[in-house]
């Protein structure tokens, strides 16, 4: 279910994607899988931000934040939760804060090759902040967020995102 709902994605089927990864990431969860349940909860959330749904990706995306600690290959899981906090922010009109986001996440680096690289997720960011705060802020704030411990800077984003889950 998990890679037919990343295939269905891939193909700009949303709402088909979002429905078959609703359903994995619940049998992951009550398997104990949690890095499977966290990659169908970030698939989940790219397709409902691609649905223009902003709420229930901020939520699940602090839930799969909460579970870092605990959750199995951190080293991907960080990378890939760090982009997604700056597509949420940037979609809700947060520039600043997506800007800030953005920073840390291209600051945090992806080990060894993956199927689906993070330019898919991280241009249309990049561009989106470019063309709302100029490229001289987004350097600005970008290194700001660069410059916050990792630890640090998921736990100022998980209020910031928290914030959008109670506003949208």
């Amino acid at each position: 279910m998990q890679t037919l709902g990343v295939l269905l994605h891939h193909e700009e089927r949303f709402e088909e994607a979002r429905g078959m990864l609703a359903e994995s990431r619940i049998l992951l969860q009550d398997c104990g899988d949690l890095n499977c349940w966290a990659n169908s909860t970030r698939g989940m959330n790219q397709a409902d931000l691609s649905l223009g749904r902003y709420r229930e990706p901020a939520a699940r995306t602090v839930e799969v934040i909460d579970h870092l600690p605990i959750l199995p290959l951190t080293e991907y899981h960080i990378p890939r939760t760090l982009d997604l906090c700056a597509r949420i922010l940037l979609e809700t009109g947060r520039h600043e804060q997506a800007a800030i986001a953005f920073g840390k996440a291209a600051d945090v680096p992806l080990p060894g090759d993956t199927i689906f690289g993070r330019e898919e997720n991280q241009d249309p960011v990049r561009s989106g902040l470019e063309a709302s705060i100029g490229p001289e802020e987004m350097a600005r704030l970008g290194a700001e967020g660069a410059a916050l411990d990792t630890g640090a800077a998921l736990d100022r984003f998980r209020g910031w995102l928290l914030e959008v889950a109670e506003s949208h």
